[in-house]
C-alpha cells in the first residue's frame, strides 16, 4: 500500500510541474479576467491529462500483449549489437516470461484521468462566465 501512494505522489508530481510549465509558457498568471484564467486552466490541465491517460492506457493495453512481438523485435536487436555470440530464446519462450510478469501503471492512467476531469471542469466554467 505504501508504493502506491508513492506512486501516486510521484506522478501527481510530475502532473504538477507539468501544469506548472503550461501555466508560465502560456502567461497564466499575468491574466486578470475570470474567463481568460479558466481558459488558460483548462489548457493546462489537459496537457498533462493527455500525456498521462495515454501512457497510462498504452501501458494497459500492453498487458494483453499487444506489443509483445514489437518488443521482442527491438530487444532482440539491441542483444544482438551488445552481445553478437550470445543466444537469445524464440518469441514464445519470451512471450511466456512476459507474461509472469505482466503490470500496467493504474497510477499514471489515474492521474491523468483527474487532469482531464479538472480540465473539463475548467471548461465548463469557462463557457458558463
Amino acid at each position: 500500500m505504501e508504493d502506491k501512494r508513492r506512486s501516486y505522489l510521484i506522478w501527481s508530481i510530475a502532473a504538477a510541474v507539468l501544469f506548472l510549465l503550461c501555466a508560465f509558457m502560456g502567461d497564466l498568471f499575468h491574466v486578470s479576467d475570470l474567463k481568460s484564467v479558466m481558459g488558460y486552466l483548462s489548457d493546462c490541465f489537459v496537457i498533462p491529462g493527455v500525456v498521462f491517460a495515454g501512457a497510462g492506457a498504452i501501458s494497459w493495453a500492453g498487458t494483453f500483449g499487444v506489443y509483445d512481438m514489437l518488443s521482442y523485435g527491438f530487444s532482440m536487436v539491441w542483444n544482438q549489437l551488445v552481445h553478437p555470440k550470445k543466444q537469445f530464446p524464440n518469441y514464445m519462450d519470451y512471450k511466456a516470461a512476459k507474461n509472469e510478469k505482466r503490470e500496467w501503471n493504474r497510477e499514471m492512467l489515474v492521474v491523468g484521468v483527474i487532469c482531464l476531469g479538472f480540465s473539463f471542469i475548467s471548461l465548463i466554467l469557462y463557457f458558463l462566465l
